[in-house]
């Protein structure tokens, strides 16, 4: 929690730094549509909750984090991500495609067992601007967690929102 409260400091700080900036709070679902194989190697649906934030610069490079929980049938995993990203129309963030490149830790729940592992993520989505400060941002993203034998997820966000100020 801590390291979370100084990163969000410093990117407020570096906001001084910058001609032209945004902030971008995304929160979103992917529920039923996150496919991966489970510790049996059969494949198994979940939950998803995720909440980010970024702060995006007048280059394109944005910086930021995100947080998510999956619930699965018998797991429960958490996830921490920060890192940089890029929009490819800083112009307009509400119609932007992005990308972003994510690592962090994963903290599972397996029936009372909690173990973490380092996660890396890579993201690409589009922005659809719906208002002002609101846009509908469907993205399809690759993670994958430094487990022994776990193979990489292949994930569709379907249900996702950014709120811009």
């Amino acid at each position: 929690m801590k390291s979370l409260l100084a990163i969000t400091a410093l990117l407020f700080s570096l906001n001084t730094f910058a001609k032209s900036s945004a902030e971008i709070f995304t929160g979103g679902t992917s529920s039923s549509l996150l496919f991966s194989k489970d510790l049996n190697n059969k494949y198994e649906a979940s939950f998803n909750l995720a909440v980010g934030y970024d702060h995006a610069f007048s280059t394109g490079l944005q910086l930021g984090g995100s947080f998510s929980t999956t619930i699965f049938s018998s797991v429960t995993n958490s996830t921490l991500l920060i890192g940089p990203g890029y929009n490819f129309s800083p112009e307009d963030l509400g119609n932007s495609y992005y990308v972003e490149l994510r690592a962090g830790m994963n903290g599972y729940d397996y029936y009372g067992t909690t173990s973490y592992d380092a996660v890396a993520a890579v993201l690409f989505g589009k922005r659809f601007k719906l208002a002002e400060n609101v846009s509908f941002s469907p993205s399809v993203s690759v993670t994958h967690v430094f487990l022994d034998g776990n193979s990489p997820t292949f994930s569709v966000n379907i249900a996702r929102f950014s709120l811009l100020f």
